[in-house]
């Protein structure tokens, strides 16, 4: 338990070090290349895990501020525990950088290859779905079983989303 720890640290201190590098020489071309811009992460908890860091990193480091919006239900955010569902961050950057124009940082959640689902974003990568919690599951309420969400101009900080596409799809899926 006690090396278990140590490597949390140790991985803490990597990324603190890493964050101070970046903020020295290239935070400006990581905020850059997000002002302005829509990237879409799709891909199960793995890539929800390098989604989430890319967020930490712009945070940490460019010192942006995010709005996230998850899917809506007749005006309701879907709210549970288990984050298998689709989100957009809207990236806003502080005052005193030059980037002005906020950025969508989008992350679209397959249960594993669910190729329904997949082919249902290419679709509209702009529309939010969600799976039924996975402790809920069923024969009822399979897990690819995919609820779609309020449509995307529904909610005011996506509803004038001037995207059709996004700039970057960024996929990965894990064969569990």
């Amino acid at each position: 338990h006690r090396q278990m720890g140590q490597a949390v640290e140790l991985r803490r201190f990597e990324a603190v070090g890493t964050c101070q590098q970046l903020r020295k020489r290239s935070s400006s071309k990581l905020c850059s290349g997000v002002s302005g811009m829509w990237i879409v992460f799709v891909g199960d908890s793995t890539q929800r895990n390098i989604h989430d860091a890319l967020l930490s990193l712009l945070k940490d480091c460019c010192r942006a501020a995010m709005t996230h919006v998850l899917p809506h239900a007749n005006g309701y955010p879907v709210v549970d525990d288990d984050w298998h569902k689709d989100t957009d961050s809207v990236v806003h950057f502080g005052d005193g950088t030059d980037f002005r124009e906020p950025g969508i940082i989008s992350m679209r959640f397959l249960r594993g290859l669910d190729l329904h689902k997949l082919a249902l974003h290419t679709r509209d990568w702009r529309q939010r779905y969600h799976y039924p919690n996975w402790l809920e599951r069923s024969p009822e309420r399979p897990p690819n079983l995919v609820f779609s969400s309020d449509p995307n101009d529904a909610h005011p900080l996506t509803a004038d989303l001037r995207f059709h596409q996004p700039h970057a799809l960024i996929f990965h899926s894990c064969a569990w």
